[in-house]
């Protein structure tokens, strides 16, 4: 599900997306169980000036089985193959990233 909203003047606009997701047998913990995973990303924009805008993304998932968490630690270099037993991190993880750009061309 994607929100978004567009304000006037120099706060640009405001994105929101939810995600829900469901791997079977995706479990790190417990092998064979389901894993479930949920999140939201936001995104806010502020225009600097006609050619800058200054934004902000936020990121939270929640993991309990650790099929989304750390999910390249348990990868081996140069193949397709991960570590046997627990590699993955399981529970709430976040982000937050600043940035500017310039408008599209």
């Amino acid at each position: 599900m994607t929100y978004t909203h567009q304000f006037n003047g120099l706060l640009g606009g405001w994105a929101r997306q939810v995600t829900v997701g469901r791997e079977n047998q995706g479990s790190a913990i417990i092998q064979g169980q389901d894993d479930q995973w949920y999140g939201t990303e936001q995104e806010l924009t502020y225009k600097l000036s006609e050619k800058w805008s200054a934004g902000a993304r936020y990121e939270w998932i929640q993991d309990n089985q650790g099929s989304r968490g750390g999910r390249a630690s348990g990868l081996v270099l140069g193949s397709d193959r991960g570590w046997t037993g627990h590699a993955r991190f399981t529970g709430p993880f976040s982000e937050l990233y600043p940035g500017a750009q310039l408008p599209a061309q």
